[in-house]
This record gives C-alpha cells, structure tokens and sequence, in this order.
C-alpha cells in the first residue's frame, strides 16, 4: 500500500484535475490524505465532495492546527502515513497515469539491492502552463541540474529532487519525520536525510509529472537562459535584487545544514548516520570563523560547488564577500 500526501491551500483552480489524476492510476493500491491549510476558497467543499464519492480511498484530515506552510503542513500529514510507502504531492500537477506503478517498481527493485536501508525515488517533470499546453520536457535537464552521482556535499547547496516526484520507504519517513518546524523545504531535506543515514537515492529518467507553472506557484521553475544570466550579472537595475535574493537563499540553506548537524549530531555512527558526512555539516556550520580563501577551500575539497558556471559565480560571491553582510562580526 502507498500513501499518497496532498497539501492544499486556496487549490479550487486545479485540484480536480490533480485528484483525477490519482484516481487514475493503473496502480490502484494507494490512499490519499488530505490536509487544506485553511483555504479562503472553496477547495474544502471540493475536498470533501471528492472523500465522500471515495470512501475508505480518500481521507480529509482535520485538526486544530490551523495555517501552517506548506512544509509544515507535510510535515503534519506524514504522521499519518503507516503503510511502506509514502509519496508527497501538490495540488495543482497532473500525475502520469503509471506513476505510481513506474516508481513503486523502481522501489522495490532498489529494495532487493540495497537491503533494509532508507531508500528514496525521484523521476524528472515536464512543465505545463496555466492550460495544460507543454512549456518542455524536461525539468531536469531545463535547470542543468547535476544528477550523476548524487553527492551529499553537492546536495547540500543545490537541491535536484522535487517533492511531489517522491517516493520514499518507511525506513526513510521514520527519520524525516525528526523534521523540525523551521526547515524550508521538505523535499530537499528528506533528500539530505537519505544521504545522511547512508540511504539510498534513485534517479527515473522519466517525467513522471506535469509540472505546472503560473504565478501562485509556491516554488516554480527557477531555471535562466544565458541572456537572463547575463543580464542580471550586468545590469545594476538587477543586481541589487538578485544579491539580496542570493544572500538570503544562502542564509535558508546554512539554516538547513545547522539543524541537520543538530537533528543529526552523533559523528561516532551510533546512530546510523555517516560520520565523515556529520563532520562536514560541522565544518560548514564553522565556515565563517575561516578568512576568505580557507572559506573556498573548505567548499573546493568537500565538493560543494556545482558545475554551471552561473550558479558557481554566484556561491563564489557569497562565501568570498555577500554573505559577511549577514553577520555582526565578518571574518575578512
């Protein structure tokens, strides 16, 4: 059995499509919670419409917590997900109709090779507008992100995983559950936390989404062209707006490292996790007691800086001299 889990918010415009699409499936071995996150529209009256045509296959949960975030609100869902496998998913995709089944046999088969051990599933999207018209194939490849090999160290600074492509094993949700409640992104940290616990991660080469792109996106393509690189490089009209973006992205993801080091402290292994991994997270949490150029070659030996030469000028201007204006007392 598969958990399926949807976190919605004000979604009235594209939830039907996106819950059809599950119902779907050629894989019909799933159940479906749902937690709205206190929708002004009228996403609950749909919600609830589809829960009472579906008994016993579509849950609605409801509490007291009231607004929480989408991170959050995933968070809350999974404790009631019991079953082996658990999916995340948003509200305004169209999933494949074998999406289930294409990763549930990815699953299994990384299962028989890697034994009882976190294992994690991902695929590629293809992006689709506001009219489900296709804008590309290929998330992925769109954003140049690195795949092979999926190294922590580089996972650490450049997220490849997006969540409502994940499948994970309960040996996985047993520790992304250990979550705290300031982490910006469930998606990349349930990545870390596989790679943290000597888990294993699992690339489908296979847009197993549609992806979709408008502007009430929670997160959305952040993918440039060359042209659009080069313009915010160049023009001042931009640039002041992309550095404080820059800082403050870097500032959220030195925020995830800390809390990783603190759900994930024990560097002896008694734990599971990877020492030489726990390590890292402590040097980095220490970067900026180091001058400048020891700053770089921390990053430089542990494999930290990704290939596109774009995002790596940017990480460069950042550990080199932005990031000190985050700080009282900035090392040179």
């Amino acid at each position: 059995m598969i958990d399926i889990l949807l976190a919605t918010y004000n979604g009235e415009k594209y939830i039907h499509k996106q819950i059809d699409s599950i119902l779907a499936q050629d894989c019909q071995e799933w159940v479906l919670y749902i937690r709205d996150d206190g929708s002004s529209d009228s996403t609950p009256m749909i919600l609830n419409a589809y829960a009472q045509s579906h008994p016993g296959k579509i849950h609605l949960i409801e509490d007291t917590q009231g607004n929480l975030g989408f991170c959050k609100n995933f968070k809350q869902l999974m404790h009631y997900s019991k079953s082996q496998y658990t999916m995340f998913c948003d509200q305004d995709d169209i999933w494949a109709k074998d999406k289930l089944s294409t990763e549930l046999s990815c699953m299994q088969e990384a299962e028989k090779e890697n034994g009882n051990m976190p294992i994690l599933v991902f695929s590629d999207l293809e992006a689709i507008d506001e009219k489900d018209d296709l804008l590309y194939r290929s998330f992925i490849r769109k954003n140049k992100f690195e795949i092979y090999p999926l190294l922590f160290p580089k996972l650490l600074y450049n997220n490849v995983v997006t969540g409502c492509t994940v499948m994970m094993n309960g040996q996985l949700r047993s520790h992304v559950l250990q979550m705290p409640d300031n982490v910006k992104c469930h998606d990349h940290w349930s990545a870390l936390t596989c790679l943290l616990n000597n888990g294993k991660m699992v690339y489908l080469d296979k847009a197993c989404v549609s992806y979709r792109q408008h502007t009430d996106n929670c997160i959305g393509d952040l993918s440039l062209s060359f042209y659009e690189k080069a313009k915010k490089l160049f023009t001042l009209s931009k640039y002041s707006e992309g550095k404080k973006r820059t800082i403050q992205h870097y500032v959220d993801l030195e925020q995830q490292i800390t809390l990783l080091a603190q759900t994930y402290p024990d560097k002896h292994n008694a734990n599971g996790c990877d020492a030489n991994k726990c390590l890292l997270l402590e040097q980095l949490i220490n970067i900026w007691q180091l001058p400048a150029y020891k700053r770089i070659r921390v990053l430089c030996r542990n494999g930290c800086f990704p290939h596109d030469w774009y995002k790596k000028l940017v990480m460069l201007a950042y550990y080199l001299s932005w990031g000190r204006e985050t700080r009282k007392d900035p090392t040179p």
